[in-house]
Protein backbone atom coordinates (compact mmCIF):
# COMPACT_ATOMS: atom_id res chain seq x y z
CA UNK A 1 0.00 0.00 0.00
CA UNK A 2 2.87 2.34 0.88
CA UNK A 3 4.48 1.56 -2.47
CA UNK A 4 1.31 2.54 -4.32
CA UNK A 5 1.08 5.82 -2.38
CA UNK A 6 4.73 6.53 -3.14
CA UNK A 7 4.26 5.89 -6.88
CA UNK A 8 1.22 8.18 -6.95
CA UNK A 9 3.17 10.87 -5.12
CA UNK A 10 6.08 10.62 -7.59
CA UNK A 11 3.73 10.74 -10.58
CA UNK A 12 1.95 13.81 -9.22
CA UNK A 13 5.26 15.52 -8.50
CA UNK A 14 6.54 14.87 -12.01
CA UNK A 15 3.30 16.18 -13.50
CA UNK A 16 3.50 19.40 -11.47
CA UNK A 17 7.14 19.85 -12.43
CA UNK A 18 6.35 19.37 -16.11
CA UNK A 19 3.51 21.93 -15.92
CA UNK A 20 5.77 24.35 -14.10
CA UNK A 21 8.52 23.92 -16.68
CA UNK A 22 6.05 24.40 -19.52
CA UNK A 23 4.82 27.61 -17.90
CA UNK A 24 8.36 28.90 -17.44
CA UNK A 25 9.21 28.22 -21.08
CA UNK A 26 6.17 30.10 -22.38
CA UNK A 27 7.72 33.29 -23.84
CA UNK A 28 4.59 35.48 -23.91
CA UNK A 29 3.93 37.96 -21.14
CA UNK A 30 0.93 40.17 -20.28
CA UNK A 31 0.62 43.38 -22.30
CA UNK A 32 0.66 45.45 -19.12
CA UNK A 33 4.17 44.11 -18.42
CA UNK A 34 5.55 45.12 -21.83
CA UNK A 35 8.94 46.86 -21.91
CA UNK A 36 10.60 49.02 -24.55
CA UNK A 37 12.23 46.75 -27.14
CA UNK A 38 9.82 43.83 -26.66
CA UNK A 39 8.09 42.28 -29.66
CA UNK A 40 4.36 42.66 -30.32
CA UNK A 41 2.97 39.50 -31.92
CA UNK A 42 0.16 38.96 -34.42
CA UNK A 43 -2.10 37.51 -31.74
CA UNK A 44 -1.67 40.61 -29.55
CA UNK A 45 0.68 39.02 -27.03
CA UNK A 46 4.08 40.41 -26.11
CA UNK A 47 7.36 38.52 -26.47
CA UNK A 48 10.24 39.66 -24.31
CA UNK A 49 13.22 41.01 -26.24
CA UNK A 50 15.53 38.62 -24.37
CA UNK A 51 14.02 35.69 -26.28
CA UNK A 52 15.78 34.31 -29.34
CA UNK A 53 13.64 34.77 -32.45
CA UNK A 54 13.30 31.45 -34.22
CA UNK A 55 12.10 31.72 -37.84
CA UNK A 56 8.63 30.71 -36.66
CA UNK A 57 8.53 33.39 -33.94
CA UNK A 58 9.98 36.03 -36.27
CA UNK A 59 7.15 35.41 -38.72
CA UNK A 60 4.63 36.28 -35.99
CA UNK A 61 6.13 39.64 -35.01
CA UNK A 62 4.22 42.75 -36.18
CA UNK A 63 5.84 45.53 -34.16
CA UNK A 64 8.38 46.60 -31.57
CA UNK A 65 7.37 48.31 -28.33
CA UNK A 66 8.77 51.85 -28.23
CA UNK A 67 6.96 53.06 -25.11
CA UNK A 68 5.42 51.10 -22.23
CA UNK A 69 2.23 52.36 -20.57
CA UNK A 70 -0.15 55.14 -21.56
CA UNK A 71 1.86 58.31 -22.18
CA UNK A 72 0.78 61.24 -20.03
CA UNK A 73 0.51 63.49 -23.10
CA UNK A 74 -1.68 61.14 -25.11
CA UNK A 75 -5.22 62.51 -25.12
CA UNK A 76 -6.57 59.67 -27.27
CA UNK A 77 -9.46 57.54 -26.02
CA UNK A 78 -9.03 53.87 -26.99
CA UNK A 79 -12.40 52.67 -25.67
CA UNK A 80 -13.83 52.08 -29.15
CA UNK A 81 -10.80 50.10 -30.33
CA UNK A 82 -9.67 46.55 -29.63
CA UNK A 83 -8.04 47.84 -26.45
CA UNK A 84 -11.51 48.33 -24.98
CA UNK A 85 -10.61 51.01 -22.46
CA UNK A 86 -9.67 54.67 -22.41
CA UNK A 87 -5.96 54.15 -21.79
CA UNK A 88 -3.58 51.82 -23.60
CA UNK A 89 -0.84 49.53 -22.26
CA UNK A 90 1.85 50.81 -24.61
CA UNK A 91 2.82 51.62 -28.19
CA UNK A 92 4.53 49.61 -30.93
CA UNK A 93 6.15 50.74 -34.18
CA UNK A 94 5.79 48.86 -37.45
CA UNK A 95 8.68 46.75 -38.75
CA UNK A 96 8.69 48.43 -42.16
CA UNK A 97 7.89 51.76 -43.78
CA UNK A 98 4.39 52.02 -45.20
CA UNK A 99 5.72 53.85 -48.27
CA UNK A 100 8.48 53.10 -50.78
CA UNK A 101 8.83 56.77 -51.72
CA UNK A 102 7.72 60.21 -50.55
CA UNK A 103 4.01 60.99 -50.25
CA UNK A 104 1.96 64.08 -49.45
CA UNK A 105 0.23 64.68 -46.11
CA UNK A 106 -3.10 66.00 -47.40
CA UNK A 107 -5.19 69.12 -47.90
CA UNK A 108 -3.52 72.48 -47.40
CA UNK A 109 -5.23 75.69 -46.21
CA UNK A 110 -7.38 73.58 -43.90
CA UNK A 111 -6.91 73.21 -40.14
CA UNK A 112 -8.04 69.90 -38.64
CA UNK A 113 -7.22 70.43 -34.97
CA UNK A 114 -4.29 68.01 -34.86
CA UNK A 115 -2.37 69.94 -32.24
CA UNK A 116 -2.41 69.76 -28.41
CA UNK A 117 -4.15 72.57 -26.55
CA UNK A 118 -4.27 73.81 -22.99
CA UNK A 119 -7.28 75.88 -22.03
CA UNK A 120 -8.02 76.34 -25.72
CA UNK A 121 -4.51 77.61 -26.50
CA UNK A 122 -2.37 75.67 -28.95
CA UNK A 123 0.80 74.22 -27.43
CA UNK A 124 4.20 74.44 -29.11
CA UNK A 125 4.60 70.94 -30.55
CA UNK A 126 7.29 72.18 -32.95
CA UNK A 127 9.89 73.04 -30.32
CA UNK A 128 8.54 70.58 -27.74
CA UNK A 129 7.43 67.47 -29.64
CA UNK A 130 7.10 65.34 -26.50
CA UNK A 131 3.95 67.26 -25.47
CA UNK A 132 2.16 65.78 -28.48
CA UNK A 133 1.40 62.04 -28.22
CA UNK A 134 -2.19 61.95 -29.50
CA UNK A 135 -1.45 60.31 -32.83
CA UNK A 136 -4.48 58.03 -32.69
CA UNK A 137 -6.81 60.97 -32.00
CA UNK A 138 -5.23 63.06 -34.78
CA UNK A 139 -5.53 60.16 -37.23
CA UNK A 140 -9.25 59.91 -36.46
CA UNK A 141 -9.62 63.65 -37.20
CA UNK A 142 -7.87 63.16 -40.53
CA UNK A 143 -10.10 60.19 -41.42
CA UNK A 144 -13.17 62.29 -40.60
CA UNK A 145 -11.87 65.12 -42.81
CA UNK A 146 -11.44 62.67 -45.68
CA UNK A 147 -15.06 61.55 -45.32
CA UNK A 148 -14.32 58.16 -43.79
CA UNK A 149 -11.63 55.48 -44.03
CA UNK A 150 -12.96 54.32 -47.39
CA UNK A 151 -12.27 57.80 -48.84
CA UNK A 152 -8.58 57.76 -47.94
CA UNK A 153 -6.34 57.28 -50.99
CA UNK A 154 -2.76 57.54 -52.17
CA UNK A 155 -2.96 60.27 -54.80
CA UNK A 156 -5.35 63.08 -53.91
CA UNK A 157 -4.98 65.80 -51.29
CA UNK A 158 -8.51 65.07 -50.12
CA UNK A 159 -7.52 61.42 -49.63
CA UNK A 160 -4.80 62.33 -47.11
CA UNK A 161 -2.18 59.96 -48.58
CA UNK A 162 0.11 59.73 -45.52
CA UNK A 163 -2.81 58.52 -43.42
CA UNK A 164 -3.97 56.21 -46.19
CA UNK A 165 -0.59 54.47 -46.25
CA UNK A 166 -0.44 54.19 -42.46
CA UNK A 167 -4.02 53.06 -41.84
CA UNK A 168 -5.22 51.26 -44.96
CA UNK A 169 -2.34 50.21 -47.19
CA UNK A 170 -0.07 48.91 -44.43
CA UNK A 171 -2.91 46.89 -42.87
CA UNK A 172 -3.97 45.38 -46.20
CA UNK A 173 -0.60 44.76 -47.81
CA UNK A 174 2.06 44.41 -45.12
CA UNK A 175 0.84 43.48 -41.64
CA UNK A 176 -2.54 43.19 -39.97
CA UNK A 177 -2.77 44.87 -36.59
CA UNK A 178 -3.64 42.62 -33.62
CA UNK A 179 -7.34 42.47 -32.75
CA UNK A 180 -6.69 43.80 -29.24
CA UNK A 181 -4.93 46.94 -30.51
CA UNK A 182 -5.95 50.37 -31.80
CA UNK A 183 -5.07 49.43 -35.35
CA UNK A 184 -2.30 51.17 -37.29
CA UNK A 185 -2.25 54.95 -37.31
CA UNK A 186 -0.04 57.86 -38.36
CA UNK A 187 2.11 58.74 -35.33
CA UNK A 188 2.01 62.16 -33.71
CA UNK A 189 5.21 64.19 -33.76
CA UNK A 190 6.00 63.13 -30.19
CA UNK A 191 5.58 59.46 -31.04
CA UNK A 192 7.65 59.69 -34.23
CA UNK A 193 10.32 61.69 -32.40
CA UNK A 194 10.52 58.97 -29.73
CA UNK A 195 10.93 56.27 -32.40
CA UNK A 196 13.67 58.33 -34.03
CA UNK A 197 15.54 58.93 -30.78
CA UNK A 198 15.50 55.21 -29.90
CA UNK A 199 15.95 53.90 -33.44
CA UNK A 200 19.25 52.13 -32.77
CA UNK A 201 18.00 50.02 -29.86
CA UNK A 202 14.62 49.43 -31.49
CA UNK A 203 15.71 48.34 -34.97
CA UNK A 204 19.39 47.46 -35.26
CA UNK A 205 20.14 43.75 -35.44
CA UNK A 206 16.51 42.64 -35.27
CA UNK A 207 15.25 40.01 -37.69
CA UNK A 208 12.88 41.23 -40.41
CA UNK A 209 13.09 44.89 -39.37
CA UNK A 210 13.95 47.82 -41.62
CA UNK A 211 15.81 50.72 -40.04
CA UNK A 212 14.60 54.28 -40.57
CA UNK A 213 15.92 55.87 -43.71
CA UNK A 214 18.03 59.02 -43.52
CA UNK A 215 15.07 61.04 -44.69
CA UNK A 216 11.87 62.79 -43.57
CA UNK A 217 8.95 61.01 -41.90
CA UNK A 218 5.48 62.53 -41.65
CA UNK A 219 3.61 62.79 -38.36
CA UNK A 220 -0.14 63.28 -37.95
CA UNK A 221 0.50 66.59 -36.15
CA UNK A 222 -0.14 70.04 -37.56
CA UNK A 223 2.31 72.80 -36.63
CA UNK A 224 0.88 74.77 -33.70
CA UNK A 225 1.54 78.22 -35.20
CA UNK A 226 0.49 77.50 -38.81
CA UNK A 227 -1.84 74.50 -38.59
CA UNK A 228 -3.77 75.15 -41.79
CA UNK A 229 -0.67 75.03 -43.97
CA UNK A 230 1.97 72.89 -42.29
CA UNK A 231 2.29 69.36 -40.93
CA UNK A 232 5.27 68.27 -38.84
CA UNK A 233 7.89 65.69 -39.79
CA UNK A 234 10.99 64.15 -38.23
CA UNK A 235 14.20 64.63 -40.20
CA UNK A 236 16.14 61.46 -39.45
CA UNK A 237 19.24 62.61 -41.30
CA UNK A 238 19.32 66.02 -39.66
CA UNK A 239 18.09 64.92 -36.25
CA UNK A 240 15.39 67.55 -35.93
CA UNK A 241 11.69 68.31 -36.19
CA UNK A 242 10.60 70.19 -39.29
CA UNK A 243 7.43 71.33 -41.02
CA UNK A 244 6.34 71.42 -44.62
CA UNK A 245 3.31 72.19 -46.73
CA UNK A 246 0.70 69.48 -46.39
CA UNK A 247 0.21 69.09 -50.14
CA UNK A 248 3.91 68.53 -50.92
CA UNK A 249 5.15 64.97 -51.47
CA UNK A 250 8.35 64.90 -49.47
CA UNK A 251 8.17 62.43 -46.56
CA UNK A 252 7.95 58.72 -45.78
CA UNK A 253 5.51 57.05 -43.39
CA UNK A 254 6.23 54.58 -40.53
CA UNK A 255 2.96 53.47 -38.86
CA UNK A 256 2.51 52.82 -35.14
CA UNK A 257 -0.27 51.38 -33.01
CA UNK A 258 -1.37 51.31 -29.38
CA UNK A 259 -2.08 48.04 -27.56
Amino acid sequence: MKAIHYMLFVAATLTLAACSKEKEETPDKPVDEAAVGDYLMKDGTVLGQENTLTPELASQVVGIVFYAGHHENDGSDYSATGIGQQKCHGYAVALQDATSSHCMWGVTKTELGCCPTDGGNKQDNFNNPNIDWSGYAWTQKIITAAGGKEKLNATEQSGYPATYYAVVDYENNKAQAPANSSGWFLPSIGQMWNVYQNRTSLFDGKTGVSVLQSDWYWSSSERCSLPADFALFVDVGGGLVGNYYKNFSDSYVRPVLAF
